[in-house]
């Protein structure tokens, strides 16, 4: 939701007199709007002196209270005198449109009437929470000024210095250290990219030899596999010529 209007301002009274009221970019952090149906209605009155109980702590909790309903000025300080001794801490709004209830979706339009219901904004009149709860008058006020603390001390936490990520840890003599292993790491990079050529030729060096190895083996291979090659030829002729013999002598008649 938006904040209220710069400039835009209502009509109330406090101290007895009619003022202008404007409630965005107030001094406070935060704002309760107090919205009730009528001045002279009975359950209104004790809603309006539960907070009156409670306004001292309010704004010691950075935050500025108002009462607001659709009755004219002249109710609002006429009922003020009768039915709170002429005592109210917090000023009570005249909004007869029900312009700031109808902004948190708390207008009667058929009634003209606001509902009852208090909301707690920010000081450009943001809404944070809004109570719309069957409790009655005093426990409201009391919960109201709960929610009010509880959302004061999560933004000073958030806020706090204490909270903040710590400065990093300085130690002057580990970080020599790392600086001395950081030189020594760039000057051994620096000696292997001076002998990176006379690492390259022995590795060549190593895969030739290893090459000419493999072709001794290769050729030794073929060797023994002519050789073989040669014996095998030498019996098979042996077996032939044997078996000629034979047969010759079978012909001749020699057994």
């Amino acid at each position: 939701m938006e904040g209220l209007t710069s400039g835009e301002g209502f009509k109330g009274v406090k101290d007895g007199r009619e003022q202008q009221f404007h409630l965005e970019n107030v001094k406070h952090k935060f704002q309760v709007f107090i919205f009730y149906p009528s001045d002279w209605d009975e359950e209104s009155s004790s809603l309006l002196s539960s907070f009156s109980s409670l306004f001292k702590q309010f704004s010691s909790n950075e935050c500025c209270v108002y009462g607001i309903s659709t009755d004219n000025i002249g109710s609002h300080l006429e009922m003020i005198k009768t039915s709170l001794g002429s005592s109210l801490p917090f000023p009570l709004l005249s909004d007869p449109a029900g312009k700031l209830a109808s902004r948190f979706s708390l207008f009667d339009s058929e009634e003209r009437m606001n509902m009852r219901a208090v909301v707690i904004a920010d000081n450009m009149g943001i809404s944070l929470e809004v109570i719309n709860t069957s409790m009655d008058n005093k426990e409201m006020a009391e919960y109201t000024l709960d929610l009010v603390k509880q959302i004061l001390h999560h933004r000073s936490r958030l806020l706090d210095k204490t909270c903040r990520f710590q400065e990093p840890y300085h130690n002057p003599a580990l970080e020599e250290k790392l600086e001395e292993l950081a030189k020594y790491s760039l000057s051994v990079v620096k000696q292997a990219g001076g002998h990176i050529t006379t690492s390259r030729e022995r590795s060549a060096s190593r895969y030739s030899s290893m090459a000419r190895s493999m072709a001794r083996s290769v050729s030794r291979g073929r060797s023994l596999a002519r050789t073989g090659e040669s014996k095998q030829s030498y019996r098979d002729q042996s077996v032939v010529n044997k078996m000629k013999r034979t047969e010759d002598r079978m012909m001749r008649g020699y057994f």
